[in-house]
């Protein structure tokens, strides 16, 4: 395969009629992708299709990197005009000098030029005349900034009168004619995946346990997608639940690490160690039947028919390029780029009310799509570190500035943009509010002397994108499929997620009109739902699955499907049914029409194991127990396995207070979940029903864990705590002590309260608080499970929230006694707000709930 460094010498003439003229002078063309040595410049591809190409940025967070570096061949010595194809990228905000500025050096000298300074677009930047002294040289470029210079391409030319085109596909012509690329074949395989995060992965590996030869193309150099350690997003959702109970046991396998953040398995983790990029990539390289593609782009599809013949792909270092053949495709891309690129339906925005009915679509049709993230952290320093003065037209002040140290999921953009031909824009859009913020609260604030030893540690280049295209199948799965929990014959993927939908932040919006960067959300609970196969591939182009954010559903119901455990277990159904379309030598289609029970047997087994993974079923296979639990033993559990609930265990609350009645029918188990019903009700004592239980256990000494879901909306106060049972109701008993391990009120998603209450052997005609504490944790509680826990010894209570250490109370203030354990939720006035109706029926849910005691 030939090189992109290539010379057109004098003997092969360019047919640029397109460009006006006609070039037979000696011109050489360098994508910058290609140098040899990077340094600490990065390539990035997101952009390709928009610019024809992908780019180097120097990714230097403020610090200038170290030059890329390759040696060119030139077709003779003697002067050249140069020119550098790159984009001032502070440009749409500002209108002084960008701040990606860098400069080229030729054998040693830099040409005079500053790059990425100045103008409002791509375009060819003049660098002037340079002289080449020798046929060969070596080519720098020289970051002066850290701040994303961006370098597309060189351009030398001796015609005096030759300037490179700015338009795409003018651009795109000359870029073929110069490298003389000639696709060769990457092979026939019986699989084609498409796109290397956590669906395209489970997809490629479901199908070579099956037996079936499958490509893998991913246009990073991890995998992963929103979970690699470029991206720095937590996995989310249930897996292992209900009538599939063994999907998601591959997805285990590339992410064994504990759910919920612990060891800050999360959103923007300091470390990539967290992500398991070297998990992934060693199950996805055990595989036999797997032949991955790193490094690739598909850019092209050749269709027959209905039928995807094969796709192209570019490398996007070098610029080769490989045809793939198959009989079956999956795009598991994210944005549908196989699938527009085949022809296939799709549809992207948001659909109108009256479209399907949707309660929460908006009354006409519009363009808006949740945002993509540039997530960051920052590290604390020994002594006081700098942070260059970054004022690029998003100013900011005391008013509006974020005072965090970490850019979590919220710090989202582009939600009014289009998330394809705008991407750029919007990741530029994140980088630009975190360079701002940043350089603010290290330069100017009032309180600039919190962040004196704090450094900015990492930031995403690669934006993390909830929502594109959508690919239409032959069901488009809706609002009330999720929750009036509409049955499918073919249903299979359990969705568990909330429908969680992002809108702009108004606040923001006010303060930066056009370039907001924060989200907030609506988040309505679902019970776990199966997702229909008929979602997993397109209605129109026959051999064509998908699996991930893709797929075949409205964006309401996107809210519920989009994250990676649930889209991982996507790609294992799509696997295994690819594996049925190779057995029988049929398309999609016809596993749904054919072959639906043997596809349900195969999901019954779960995807065969690694001879390396652990069966979570054998004997060798321990349920997840986070760090605190493992210096203790487990003593009593409900792990809510079953239909009902277990009476044996449990007491259910029955009692009116503030707000209302709790009811025994608003108790129920089912998919592994305790679910306690919210509800407005007539007939009662209150307006309100909830529901609680109480252990028929009682203990003292030793760790208490749960790991729930709380509900969403105003006025309800779930709530895992302990004290001594009167049996009657939550009045005062014969307790010393009540450990609030968790107090959430759901108007305020974010935080919850722990606090330790003294009822009663010493202070008998009322309680005293020790230790409260309000618990800010960044993160919505009502939108996934979270684990809350508490340590309890003579000397002290030490309260953690997933896995993390935020509260300890000195235990030897008040006496000890014996306690049950309670699991409520009841409605209640809090923060100045009452019930919100529209959010009911709600409930919080429970997914375990666990006592530890010491060896001895």
């Amino acid at each position: 395969m030939r090189n992109t460094l290539l010379a057109l010498c004098a003997a092969v003439c360019l047919n640029v009629s397109a460009f006006s003229q006609e070039n037979t002078a000696r011109t050489l063309l360098v994508e910058a992708e290609s140098f040899r040595e990077k340094g600490g410049w990065v390539v990035d591809p997101q952009f390709t299709e928009q610019m024809g190409s992908p780019y180097l940025t120097a990714h230097g967070l403020g610090k200038p990197v170290r030059d890329a570096v390759t040696t060119v061949k030139f077709p003779q010595a003697g002067k050249y005009r140069l020119f550098v194809r790159t984009f001032n990228w502070t440009s749409p905000w500002s209108d002084g000098t960008g701040a990606g500025q860098f400069k080229v050096i030729l054998d040693g000298k830099p040409a005079d030029t500053i790059f990425g300074e100045s103008g409002k677009k791509w375009q060819w930047q003049s660098g002037g005349e340079v002289e080449i002294k020798e046929t060969e040289a070596v080519i720098a470029l020289h970051d002066l900034t850290g701040f994303n210079g961006r370098c597309d391409a060189l351009l030398f030319t001796q015609d005096a009168g030759f300037t490179p085109p700015d338009e795409t596909k003018e651009l795109n012509t000359l870029r073929r004619k110069m490298t003389e690329v000639i696709p060769k074949d990457a092979g026939t395989f019986d699989f084609v995946v498409v796109g290397g995060g956590m669906s395209g992965i489970c997809a490629a590996v479901s199908a070579a346990r099956q037996g079936v030869k499958t490509a893998i193309i991913q246009d990073r150099p991890v995998w992963g997608g929103n979970n690699s350690s470029e991206i720095r997003v937590g996995l989310q959702g249930m897996i292992n639940l209900g009538q599939y109970p063994k999907l998601g046991n591959l997805v285990r396998e590339f992410s064994p690490k504990p759910w919920d953040g612990i060891g800050e398995n999360f959103n923007a983790a300091p470390s990539p160690d967290i992500y398991d990029d070297g998990q992934k990539a060693s199950v996805v390289n055990a595989e036999s039947n797997v032949s991955p593609f790193m490094g690739w782009r598909v850019f092209a599809a050749e269709k027959h028919g209905g039928k995807i013949v094969s796709v192209t792909a570019k490398n996007v270092t070098t610029g080769e390029e490989l045809i793939f053949r198959a009989p079956i495709f999956a795009d598991c891309t994210g944005d549908g780029t196989v699938g527009v690129l085949a022809g296939a339906d799709w549809t992207m925005g948001r659909e109108g009310r009256n479209k399907y009915g949707e309660s929460l679509a908006p009354e006409k049709e519009d363009n808006l799509t949740m945002g993509a993230s540039v997530l960051w952290n920052t590290k604390e320093t020994e002594a006081d570190s700098s942070f260059p003065l970054f004022r690029y037209g998003m100013i900011f002040n005391e008013a509006n500035a974020q005072k965090v140290i970490r850019g979590e999921w919220m710090w989202e953009c582009g939600l009014t943009y289009d998330q394809i031909d705008d991407f750029e824009r919007i990741r530029d859009q994140g980088l630009m509010a975190v360079f701002s913020n940043w350089s603010f609260l290290k330069n100017e604030s009032k309180d600039k002397e919190k962040y004196a030893k704090r450094e900015l540690r990492w930031t995403a280049y690669i934006a993390g994108k909830r929502e594109s295209r959508r690919l239409l199948g032959d069901v488009i799965l809706k609002e009330q499929d999720l929750t009036e929990s509409v049955v499918y014959p073919d249903g299979c993927i359990p969705a568990t997620w909330p429908i969680d939908l992002h809108f702009p932040d108004p606040k923001n919006s006010k303060q930066f009109p056009g370039s907001e960067f924060m989200a907030v959300n609506i988040s309505q609970p679902i019970k776990p739902y199966l997702v229909p196969y008929r979602c997993l591939y397109s209605r129109n182009v026959e051999n064509l699955f998908m699996a991930g954010r893709n797929i075949s559903v409205t964006h309401t119901a996107l809210g519920a499907v989009r994250v990676m455990r649930t889209c991982g277990m996507m790609g294992e159904v799509a696997g295994m049914a690819a594996s049925l379309c190779k057995k029988h030598n049929v398309m999609p289609r016809q596993i749904y029409a054919i072959h639906l029970d043997e596809l349900q047997g195969l999901m019954k087994a779960g995807v065969p194991f690694s001879p390396n993974a652990i069966d979570p079923e054998s004997k060798d296979a321990v349920p997840f127990v986070t760090e605190t639990a493992k210096r203790y033993q487990l003593k009593w559990s409900d792990e809510f396995n079953g239909q009902k609930l277990n009476t044996a265990k449990w007491h259910r609350r029955t009692d009116s207070k503030m707000l209302s009645t709790q009811l025994a029918e608003n108790v129920s188990v089912s998919d592994g979940l305790l679910h306690l019903l919210l509800k407005k009700q007539s007939g009662y004592e209150k307006e309100y029903t909830g529901g609680g239980v109480i252990s028929k256990t009682e203990f003292q000494y030793g760790y208490y864990e749960v790991r729930m879901r709380v509900p969403s909306g105003a006025g309800w106060h779930t709530s895992f705590w302990t004290m001594r049972y009167n049996g009657r109701n939550t009045g005062i008993a014969e307790a010393a002590q009540e450990l609030d391990i968790c107090e959430q009120d759901s108007y305020a998603p974010s935080f919850y309260w722990s606090v330790v209450h003294n009822w009663g052997i010493r202070t008998p005609n009322g309680q005293k608080d020790f230790g409260g504490k309000k618990v800010q944790t960044e993160q919505n509680l009502s939108a996934d499970f979270h684990i809350y826990s508490a340590e309890f010894t003579p000397e002290k209570v030490n309260f953690y929230f997933d896995g993390k250490l935020v509260n300890t109370v000195n235990a030897e203030q008040f006496p000890h006694g014996q306690q049950s354990i309670w699991l409520t939720s009841i409605a209640m006035l809090a923060g100045g707000k009452g019930v919100d109706d529209s959010r009911l029926p709600a409930e919080a849910v429970f997914d375990y709930v666990r006592f530890y005691e010491t060896a001895e």
